[in-house]
């Protein structure tokens, strides 16, 4: 039996306990309101009728889904990256495949792709993106002080 995107969310809820998420949607399901409930979790909900951003916190956790469809693609990358930048050091996205958004437009954001959910007669297929601001850069071991600079060369080399 395949994972849908609800039991992938929720097992991402799970595993972070978030205290407060905020959910980008038009609709919630009753699971995660009930999940937020049981586990004392502030939630707050915005939708895409909603373009005022300005009252929003800081969140351990953002789900954006059904929302991005109903924005044009460049209104969607900036909400993204606001989301990403001001408002959640987490985000788990899902999206149509079939969509206008695509890998790239995640990539060039920081997001990883988590799954894929294959489509049934009620719904299309759908992607699910992620962003962990913890994870999103990864370690290299040439990134560091001491390949920064090579002061035994200054004054030497004219390149």
């Amino acid at each position: 039996m395949t994972e849908t995107p609800l039991q992938h969310l929720l097992h991402q809820l799970e595993h972070l306990h978030p205290d407060r998420v905020l959910v980008a949607a038009d609709h919630i399901p009753d699971t995660v309101e009930h999940w937020a409930e049981v586990h004392h979790s502030e939630l707050t909900r915005i939708t895409s009728r909603d373009p005022d951003w300005s009252r929003l916190g800081r969140y351990q956790f953002a789900i954006v889904a059904d929302y991005l469809e109903h924005l044009h693609k460049s209104e969607g990358l900036k909400k993204l990256a606001q989301l990403r930048n001001l408002h959640s050091e987490r985000i788990w996205v899902l999206v149509n495949k079939a969509g206008p958004w695509t890998f790239a437009d995640f990539i060039s954001l920081g997001f990883r792709r988590y799954a894929e959910f294959e489509s049934d007669l009620d719904e299309p297929p759908m992607v699910c993106y992620g962003y962990d601001l913890a994870s999103y850069n990864h370690v290299r071991t040439w990134n560091n002080p001491r390949f920064w600079a090579n002061p035994e060369n200054w004054n030497k080399y004219w390149w």
